[in-house]
């Protein structure tokens, strides 16, 4: 019995046992804040994160990264400003994590699932602690830190 395969958002064949996740950076234009959520039902309980989780099976990334919006904040994302930040992938392969720049035009207040205890708009230079370990990495990377300046710029 063979296994049952899917494609990632590049296309890439991708095996079932794999697992496929996304975050969202929501930036408010008006504000140039980003959205951050206090984590309550995972192994990073009490660290601020991003909007996101899980893709899945036969779900691309972007639809995994609307449907993640919808469920833990009751936002949709206006898909027309939204730009690939990074993508993370494990060493063995099996893990890949799609981050995602998603501006909006203002600071809305979220409707937050069970997921989350908390919420902040705040800057990405000076976001809430403590943050899951892997935002942490990603915001002081100096490689992300340009990208987002020069997307926000842009926009």
């Amino acid at each position: 019995m063979g296994k049952k395969l899917r494609r990632s958002l590049s296309g890439r064949i991708l095996e079932h046992n794999n697992i496929t996740a996304v975050g969202a950076v929501i930036i408010a234009q008006n504000t140039n804040r980003a959205l951050f959520v206090l984590r309550d039902e995972d192994t990073y309980s009490g660290c601020w994160g991003l909007i996101g989780g899980r893709a899945n099976v036969n779900e691309t990334a972007l639809q995994a990264l609307g449907r993640e919006c919808r469920e833990e904040t009751g936002y949709h994302i206006n898909f027309d400003r939204i730009v690939p930040l990074e993508l993370y992938q494990s060493p063995d392969g099996h893990f890949s994590y799609h981050t995602y720049i998603c501006l909006v035009d203002k600071e809305f207040v979220p409707d937050l699932s069970s997921e989350h205890n908390g919420y902040a708009w705040a800057p990405l230079s000076n976001a809430p602690r403590p943050l899951h370990p892997g935002l942490y990495n990603s915001l002081n990377s100096d490689v992300i830190k340009d990208k987002l300046i020069k997307v926000t710029e842009l926009f």
